[in-house]
């Protein structure tokens, strides 16, 4: 549904003296031991001979002494202050199932002769994150995996898109339910959609809490968008405003610039040359937004997110394709470059998913095969007895697939005895489908995780994952 007006709180703030943007970037030593937050706090309008007082709260309790809890600065007729405090053997994050998830508070104070003008406060956490794409053993092309304090990740986990098609909706309590369902399942990594939206502080908060891996998409999806300065610079002031307030999370794993906007610029025949290095000559091609991909989106992550990587789009593979499976992330579908249309389970010539293990690349971040939502879901919306069959107006209407009945039936009749074609029969043997065809692409691909320089596959996400209402 389009959205009309503000649906975000808006407030006005009075102030005298106020804390501005606070960074605190975090260096974890090689070994793990020790830490440097470089901080760099803005103010405005502070009073002549201000303190500044940062003061680290949480697990450091008990662990440090109090003079390394609580920092002091004297404002010398300045708006800005720069430092670094050092912090040993901090608790680190890890993502679930590789260890706790501590979370530390960071509260910065601007005071007056003792008098407090103005606090803020964000959460903190320490744990080192890199993208590692090295050459591999007896493989063509490079390995891509996360790596989190030093211990190579094998991401599993779901795509995401807004839990609801009116945003307002959507409560604390129901985005709990969701990343429950998440951990019994075994996921660790969210993909945030780039057709979706940033979604909100209580998202990453459960995801920090669950220990939840988020790759992030900036918001730009399956489309080709312009390259005129007023355009780009309101998505510099958008990415800018988006890092500012990630940065802070650490299930925040990864920043990718878009969903499918290679892909579609490859498809779509438009001319412009992948191996061309100079981004003023990508805004005089068919596809300008490159320009947004490979120089204004990197630029914000490492000036705002220094400790996140960047990934240009996904998928993207790099020159040659931007789906390669040898280079970068692929998603599983049909219309892919580098992807024969045969190779494709549910698009395309809908190959059998026990096709899957040779379907496989680097980092699989979206696939999947299709399945009937639960009889509770159908009955919320198919009201008349008259419509209540699979192939029904009002169960075409709501499923978005072009021709989904000849690949749904396809897939059921290959595989499946069908007793009766009820509502109730054809909902368990199409979910039974999708949990076996989900089940082979997981298996096959987790053995692909074989060790160092043997990283063939790093990760699986499906499309999509479900919603409990």
């Amino acid at each position: 549904m389009m959205s009309a007006g503000p649906w975000k709180p808006i407030r006005l703030e009075i102030y005298h003296s106020r804390i501005g943007e606070v960074a605190a970037p975090i260096k974890l030593a090689e070994d793990l031991k020790s830490a440097t937050i470089d901080y760099a706090i803005e103010l405005e309008s502070p009073p002549g001979k201000a303190t500044v007082e940062i003061e680290i709260s949480g697990p450091l309790k008990g662990q440090l002494t109090k003079d390394r809890l609580i920092h002091r600065e004297r404002l010398e007729a300045s708006t800005e202050l720069k430092g670094s405090i050092e912090v040993n053997a901090p608790s680190l994050w890890y993502p679930v199932n590789y260890g706790s998830q501590p979370l530390y508070i960071l509260t910065v104070k601007l005071l007056h002769n003792d008098t407090i003008l103005d606090t803020k406060s964000h959460k903190l956490a320490f744990r080192r994150v890199e993208l590692i794409q090295s050459s591999l053993k007896n493989q063509p092309g490079n390995s891509f995996y996360l790596k989190i304090n030093n211990i190579p990740i094998f991401c599993a986990g779901s795509n995401w898109i807004p839990a609801d098609t009116i945003l307002t909706r959507i409560s604390p309590s129901r985005y709990k339910t969701h990343f429950s369902l998440l951990l019994h399942g075994n996921q660790n990594m969210l993909r945030v959609w780039g057709g979706g939206i940033y979604e909100s502080e209580d998202f990453y908060d459960l995801a920090d809490d669950f220990g939840i891996l988020i790759w992030q998409d900036f918001m730009f999806a399956c489309g080709q968008y312009p390259g005129h300065s007023e355009f780009l610079d309101s998505v510099r002031r958008e990415a800018v405003t988006q890092v500012k307030r990630l940065r802070w999370h650490p299930s925040v794993a990864l920043f990718a610039g878009n969903n499918e906007d290679y892909v579609l610029a490859e498809t779509s025949k438009l001319k412009w040359d992948p191996k061309e290095r100079d981004p003023e000559k990508w805004l005089k091609t068919e596809f300008p937004a490159r320009y947004i991909y490979e120089k204004i989106l990197p630029e914000v992550c490492l000036e705002h997110a220094p400790g996140i990587p960047y990934h240009p789009g996904s998928p993207f593979g790099g020159e040659d394709s931007s789906n390669s499976p040898t280079i970068g992330d692929i998603h599983q579908w049909n219309g892919m470059r580098s992807v024969n249309q045969t190779n494709v389970v549910w698009h395309g010539e809908q190959r059998p998913y026990q096709d899957y293990p040779q379907l496989s690349g680097r980092f699989v971040s979206e696939f999947g095969m299709q399945a009937l939502p639960s009889l509770r879901t159908i009955n919320q919306f198919v009201t008349s007895k008259q419509e209540y069959y699979p192939q029904s107006c009002a169960m075409d209407h709501h499923n978005k697939a072009s021709g989904f009945e000849m690949r749904l039936n396809g897939y059921l009749l290959s595989n499946y005895r069908l007793h009766s074609f009820t509502m109730r029969e054809y909902v368990h043997q199409t979910q039974r489908m999708q949990a076996d065809a989900l089940s082979e692409a997981f298996r096959s691909w987790r053995r692909l995780w074989q060790g160092p320089e043997k990283e063939y596959n790093s990760g699986a996400l499906v499309w999509q994952v479900f919603f409990l209402y």
